[in-house]
């Protein structure tokens, strides 16, 4: 999959016969062959013509808008993939308290399998004791996850589980990007910044996927439905959080990548979002690490393929009706 982010400020995009013509607030352009694009996402506002627009429909190339400090604005797509068999089937199973208690527990615990794992490696070299005693009770809340009878309670241990994650993350952040707790809508300091805006760009990763193999987006297992919101992503999401985004947040503080400067500091809410150029550094640092292939599944996957992967394993689970075909992505 090829996907092309427009980041700077005054980007206009053109066609010219089969390519896409990129020009800057100079005149400089880039032209990329449209049929080696499968999907743009634009931050900030972009001059696009209509002519581009019913092309990209033609050829089934989504565009995805988000604001420039990474909050998502909506998207064109063609809807081409819809399946009403299967979303009916995936609307009963929503409603089905086995499958969908079953399923959640798979989400949840591969959650903190992977927090587990990946706390551990850091905490390898420097044994801190604070982070050895989580890593011990992420273990024992996933028992307790094994025989819970309900979601409610298994939201309750996951977000113990966050509670202590993150705090043990602290100890591996250089001293400036230290945080007193996670903090959304808005980010509250410079760490809950590059967090936020990495989940969002790996959110609408996992919605196109969920989206590519025909499921609905925003009829969930887990998390409640709500409107206008897909969801089903946001099921997705949580075993992929720390092995994908956390760790090359936590490895680019720890290599200097990000400095304080990297931000926009909003006095009016205290918010701090990444700058323009900044966040362009950081959807460069996740592209390297959702095309790198690594051995997690059977066979040997880029983190992209895996999403996709993972989409298809829910689609089986859900055809067949059974939970255990799911196959979360779980690192060692």
């Amino acid at each position: 999959m090829s996907i092309l982010y427009l980041t700077n400020k005054y980007y206009k995009l053109e066609k010219k016969y089969n390519t896409i013509i990129i020009k800057d607030k100079y005149e400089n352009a880039k032209s990329f062959p449209i049929e080696k694009i499968d999907r743009i996402v634009i931050y900030g506002k972009k001059s696009i013509s209509s002519q581009i627009i019913c092309e990209f429909l033609k050829r089934d190339i989504s565009l995805l808008w988000f604001s420039k400090y990474g909050k998502f604005l909506g998207m064109l797509d063609t809807k081409k993939r819809i399946n009403p068999i299967i979303h009916k089937r995936q609307f009963l199973l929503s409603e089905n308290k086995d499958f969908s208690l079953n399923i959640s527990k798979i989400f949840i615990i591969s959650k903190i399998k992977n927090c587990r794992i990946l706390l551990y490696k850091y905490n390898k070299k420097y044994n801190i004791d604070f982070v050895s005693k989580t890593i011990y009770k992420l273990k024992e809340y996933i028992k307790k996850i094994e025989s819970s009878s309900n979601k409610t309670e298994i939201f309750g241990y996951e977000g113990n589980c966050a509670k202590l994650y993150f705090k043990s993350l602290n100890y591996f952040l250089p001293e400036e990007f230290h945080f007193e707790s996670r903090t959304k809508r808005p980010p509250k300091d410079a760490f809950n910044s590059l967090i936020s805006f990495g989940y969002t760009i790996l959110f609408y990763e996992i919605y196109t996927a969920i989206e590519y193999v025909g499921l609905n987006p925003y009829i969930s297992f887990m998390h409640k439905p709500r409107k206008n919101y897909p969801s089903l992503a946001s099921d997705l999401i949580e075993e992929l959080r720390s092995p994908i985004i956390d760790s090359i947040i936590v490895s680019s503080l720890r290599n200097k990548l990000f400095t304080i400067n990297d931000f926009d500091y909003l006095d009016k809410n205290g918010a701090v979002y990444l700058k323009n150029k900044s966040s362009k550094k950081l959807i460069n640092i996740f592209e390297n690490k959702i095309n790198k292939t690594h051995k997690y599944h059977v066979f040997d996957k880029t983190f992209r393929e895996s999403l996709l992967f993972q989409a298809r394993t829910l689609l089986n689970a859900i055809k067949e009706k059974n939970y255990e075909l799911y196959k979360p992505l779980s690192i060692r």
